[in-house]
């Protein structure tokens, strides 16, 4: 397995692992909007972010994407997903995305990442809190 940073020829690869991790993040309430994250993670790539895949046997099994976005604050990057593919989750191949993601965005000059892992994602927030993350608030919404 290699772990490297994406480049834009890996967009259509990212494309459907992009849908399935927004139809799994849709399924635990978050709303989905996939062109809106290709886009953000392109912006991303073409910035020099700490945007990341795992590419096994020439093939996409997985990516993180840290960005700092135009809003975001001067040492802050925002976890935009990680996603890896059914069958190779158990590999530590999200844990090996977040650590090269963590060292690219720190040797940019970023001092921290925020993302969210849905409540009932119990397998995503054990690893993110095994990987030293800690909760700093919590994310609420009214619905209307």
């Amino acid at each position: 397995m290699i772990i490297r940073l994406a480049n834009t020829d890996d967009i259509e690869a990212l494309r459907p692992l992009v849908g399935a991790y927004s139809i799994e993040t849709a399924a635990q309430g978050t709303e989905r909007n996939d062109e809106l994250l290709l886009d953000a993670i392109l912006y991303g790539i073409r910035a020099g972010e700490a945007v990341v895949v795992a590419e096994q046997f020439d093939e996409l099994i997985g990516w993180c994407a840290w960005v700092h976005l135009p809003l975001s604050p001067p040492g802050k990057v925002e976890g935009l997903g990680t996603y890896v593919v059914d069958g190779m989750r158990q590999e530590y191949v999200s844990r090996d995305l977040r650590k090269f993601a963590e060292e690219h965005a720190r040797g940019r000059g970023y001092r921290y990442v925020e993302g969210c892992a849905a409540n009932d994602n119990v397998a995503g927030f054990q690893s993110v809190m095994r990987l030293g993350f800690k909760v700093v608030g919590q994310l609420v919404r009214k619905e209307f």
